[in-house]
């Protein structure tokens, strides 16, 4: 089910925070509860911000947060700022393109770190397509 995020999920939210640590270029830093905290305590009293949970059997199983903003050309984008999900990705993707369509979003911006190319497929199912490169250096 996928379904709004609460304040009541920080907990759960905890150990899918780690695992989309372990799994990105970021590995060499430690996990910020308090940081990650205040992340989701502003995101949910936030209007321009967007977090909705998987929750399968009582376990959280994805998130996808995300903000709009305009970038510098004064376009309304809205990007993701933590993507990740044992299942239920699709659903979230569209959950997310929908909010950003109601925000009047002109465009939506999600951050693939883990090169996967079923992630990569299904991004593109979704009506999403690669635009130029990000290029990265992680101290």
């Amino acid at each position: 089910m996928i379904r709004p995020a609460t304040l009541a999920d920080y907990p759960k939210l905890i150990p899918l925070f780690q695992q989309a640590l372990d799994n990105s270029p970021f590995t060499n830093k430690k996990l910020d509860l308090l940081h990650i905290q205040r992340l989701i305590t502003v995101a949910l009293a936030t209007p321009n911000f967007f977090c909705e949970v998987v929750e399968v059997d009582g376990e959280i199983t994805g998130v996808l947060g995300g903000s709009i903003y305009r970038n510098a050309w004064g376009a309304l984008v809205a990007s993701d700022i933590i993507f990740y999900a044992t299942g239920g990705s699709g659903s979230l993707l569209r959950h997310f393109k929908a909010w950003a369509k109601s925000m009047d979003a002109e465009a939506i911006i999600v951050t693939d770190l883990s090169g996967n190319r079923r992630f990569n497929k299904l991004i593109n199912c979704l009506g999403l397509s690669p635009v130029g490169k990000t290029f990265a250096r992680i101290w």
